[in-house]
């Protein structure tokens, strides 16, 4: 298997980024891919969610992989001097829900500490976890679980 990342960025714009996994056997039969990709300018309100990042199961490690990711947002944010943003944690309804609410709280603070180790002032970050309380697909099917747990930037200042 191979994964691979798309990223579109504009200057005025949250990035957008999108992972993209090729089962092994598939490499020959790739066909072209066309995918409209509209931006959210850095508005307050305006979020994204950070389809690159990765936690170890049931932990708030970030995987080595998530770096790249990571280091669009420290960009937008070394770019954007007055940007303020907040950090959303969300999981699925996969164990206790007392459990996940800590997990998508400790995993949207590890985000945190990761831009602030970078340079990033805490001032112009925050974070949230809402767990499993805010689904945006039925968490029946494992890729439906996979799209809940999920890791958002909102803008709060401009």
């Amino acid at each position: 298997d191979a994964s691979l990342s798309l990223t579109v960025e504009k200057q005025g714009y949250l990035f957008f980024s999108e992972n993209f996994n090729i089962e092994k056997g598939e490499y020959t039969n790739l066909k072209p891919y066309l995918k409209n990709v509209a931006l959210k300018p850095i508005l307050p309100g305006e979020s994204i969610v950070l389809k690159n990042i990765f936690f170890a199961s049931n932990s708030y490690s970030l995987e080595e992989e998530s770096s790249v990711e990571l280091n669009k947002l420290y960009v937008l944010l070394s770019k954007n001097a007055k940007l303020k943003i907040e950090v959303i944690g969300h999981t699925d309804d996969i164990g206790d829900a007392k459990t996940n609410m800590k997990l998508s709280e400790n995993r949207a603070k590890a985000v945190v500490v990761y831009l602030v180790s970078k340079g990033i002032s805490s001032e112009r970050l925050s974070y949230k976890g809402f767990g499993e309380s805010k689904p945006i697909i039925s968490n029946d099917t494992e890729e439906g679980r996979k799209q809940n747990r999920r890791t958002e930037v909102k803008v709060v200042g401009s």
